[in-house]
Parts: structure tokens; sequence; C-alpha cells
């Protein structure tokens, strides 16, 4: 980065800064460390961190990210925050205020010019201890306008208030997606039919996420293996976020039908269980993206609905009910076979990988085979990596 555009975020920092605080602690600069996922943002890098601030870059695309905390008495809402910094930079910009996990937050778009025109995203929340607010800023120069956006717009969607709304859509999605009326769905798995329900919206917002996930993945440029193989883990991850709470209530009606001793179970009901669970997405409808432009991941929600499907989605759905049994489980991707396994931590004959010192019994979910059975030309663990989803 230029020392003038340093500089430049420095300014536009203290520009949105507001009244000082009388107790600055580093309990603060904690809150926002914590609040923004830092792993989970595209090869940015801090630049300035104090006690109430962060900036961090992208060189790649020029974009910057601003994130502020004040007290909340300084502000009646998050919208009026969030004009109020809008109004201090002069920008251009539309804001809607909107509910997100029942917190009034505020989502806007600007256009501001400094030395030349920049065009971003910002969000204006309230923390999870309900004293103050948190501002996130994201914006490139015009010009980088289309792939910048989506960049930013994943980076905001990325925060998280508390770590136990973690596994519930971010809130730019939850802006473009608000929730709308529940529909019933039947599951069928061995003639048995099981009623749960799913929102409308459901599948529509997590492949809007899906394909704005797997643009960024697909354009941004990736300096080594290891940073391409972190971009993968990454968009399993954001994805796994989205889509577990769109389906933890059908999860927790199909176990509930088909395994009563879910709140104690013990090691033979899991394997069990487990195996019924890979014999049934064995049986999903087949189904790839067309292009390559297009993701070939179908969303948890709209698979349960019946939508074709390939082997990372069947892998990660699996994943998801181990989860739902606090059972650990690993999604295992292969660049190098176009492939995708589950991995169970449970102790049973069969084929194991072991990641961080622990064995997972490995799953094939697009043949009808049992757990531990995998084709031999894909049982060598170099050609695989793992993504931890929880």
């Amino acid at each position: 980065m230029t020392r003038y555009k340093f500089f430049l975020a420095g300014l536009i920092l203290f520009f949105i800064t507001s009244i000082s605080f009388t107790q600055t602690t580093k309990s603060l600069q904690k809150s926002i460390t914590e609040h923004f996922l830092m792993d989970e943002t595209n090869n940015f890098q801090i630049l300035e961190e104090t006690e109430d601030s962060i900036v961090i870059y992208n060189q790649d695309y020029e974009i910057s990210i601003i994130g502020k905390l004040v007290d909340k008495s300084l502000y009646d809402s998050s919208e009026e925050y969030l004009v109020t910094m809008f109004e201090k930079l002069s920008a251009v910009y539309e804001e809607c205020e909107y509910d997100w996990n029942n917190r009034k937050c505020a989502f806007g778009t600007f256009e501001m010019t400094m030395d030349t025109l920049y065009s971003g995203l910002a969000l204006a929340v309230p923390t999870a201890d309900n004293k103050h607010y948190l501002l996130f800023l994201g914006y490139a120069p015009y010009s980088e306008n289309s792939f910048s956006q989506s960049i930013i717009m994943s980076c905001l969607n990325s925060i998280c208030l508390k770590s136990d709304e973690y596994y519930t859509p971010g809130p730019v999605t939850s802006f473009a997606f608000p929730l709308e009326n529940s529909k019933e769905i039947t599951i069928t798995i061995d003639d048995d039919e099981i009623k749960s329900t799913i929102n409308e919206i459901d599948e529509e917002a997590a492949e809007f996420l899906i394909e704005m996930e797997y643009t960024i993945l697909r354009l941004q440029k990736y300096a080594s293996d290891d940073e391409r193989i972190a971009a993968w883990q990454r968009y399993y991850r954001i994805i796994y976020r989205d889509n577990y709470g769109r389906i933890k209530n059908i999860l927790g009606d199909v176990i509930n039908y088909y395994y009563p001793l879910a709140g104690k179970p013990d090691r033979q009901n899991e394997i069990v269980f487990a195996q019924k669970i890979l014999s049934w997405v064995q049986n999903f409808q087949y189904d790839r993206g067309k292009t390559q432009t297009e993701s070939d991941f179908v969303s948890l929600s709209a698979a349960f609905c019946g939508r074709g499907n390939d082997c990372d989605s069947r892998s990660m759905m699996v994943c998801a009910f181990m989860q739902y049994l606090n059972i650990d489980s690993v999604l295992l991707i292969s660049q190098e076979f176009s492939h995708a396994l589950a991995g169970i931590d449970i102790m049973a004959p069969g084929q194991m990988f072991m990641f961080d010192e622990k064995n997972y019994l490995l799953g094939e979910t697009t043949a009808k085979i049992t757990w531990g059975t995998i084709v031999k030309d894909h049982a060598d663990q170099s050609k695989w990596f793992p993504v931890y989803l929880y």
C-alpha cells in the first residue's frame, strides 16, 4: 500500500471519529476484532488498530474497510449513526434500517470523492452487550466497483455479534433477503415421511450467497497453493455458517424421528445413525453446475427440498447432522479428484485419514457403500485437505 493510500484511510477514519471515549480500554479493541471475523476477510491485512477502531486493507483490489466502535448513548439508532457518518464524509448515499437477529441495524451504499471517486457499502449494528454501535465502512476506487463490491459485501456479511449467533445468516444476506413465511416440506427416508418446515426465502438467499462467494473464489488472485486452499476452506465455511441456521430445525426433526437417544447417544447408536444418513444422501439426485462461472454447490436448503446436488453438498449435509449430535466431523476436499468426502470421529472398521491428531472415518456420498469404504485411487491423504466447519 502506498503511503498516500494509508494516509487516505487514516483521514477517513478521522472524519468518522465521534466524541472521544472517556474510558477507552483494550476491551473495546477486543470487541471490534471479535465481532469482525478476521479469518474470513479475503487476504486483508490490519493497517491500524486502536482501542475503538480498526483499518484493514486488500492491496490487490485497493479495498479499505474501517471498523469503528462508539458509545450507544451518542446516537438514537444504528440508522442515525450511519447517516451521521455518511454526512461527515460528504457522501452520496442510500440507507435503510432493518432487523437482523432481533436488532435494529442499518445498511447503506455510498459514493465519495477524495483523490478519486470511491464507492462502497456500510453497516451499523448495535453490539451484543447493547452498549455500543459498530460501524463498518468498506470502499474501493469506483473503477474497481463490481468485483471489489462483492468482496466488501462478503466481508461485511462475516460479521457476528455473538458466538451463539454464528450459525445464522450474516447481516448483508439478512438485509437483502428478509425472512418470509415458513413452508412445510416432507423429508422421505426409507419410505418414512418426516414433516418439517423451511422459510420461503431460504433457497434463494442461500443461492445468492453461494454464487457471490464462488465469484470471489474464482476471480481472486492467489500467490500460492496454500492461499488457494485457504480460500476454498473459507468458501465452504461461509456457506456452512449461512446454511446451518436455515436447516437446523430440519436436522432436529429428522434426528428426533430416527434417533430418540440424541440427548445421550452411545457410540453404537452414533455409527448406526451415521450410516442411515450416509445411505440416504447417497440416493440424492446428482447435479453439477453447467459452466465454469456457476458454482456446482447446491445449498442444504435446496437439497432438502429435492434439488439435485453434488458430493460437496451431500458431504456438508452429513457434517451438519453430525454437528447437531455433537459428533466431531470434517469436510474433506480434493482439488485433484474434484471430489468431496465426509469424515467422522467414530471408531469403526474402514479407511481413515488423520488430521490434527484425530482419525476420521471416511464417508463416500455418491456411491452406495458404507462408512470407511472409498475408491482405492482416492486413498492418498496428501491429495485431500480438511475444512473444519464448526
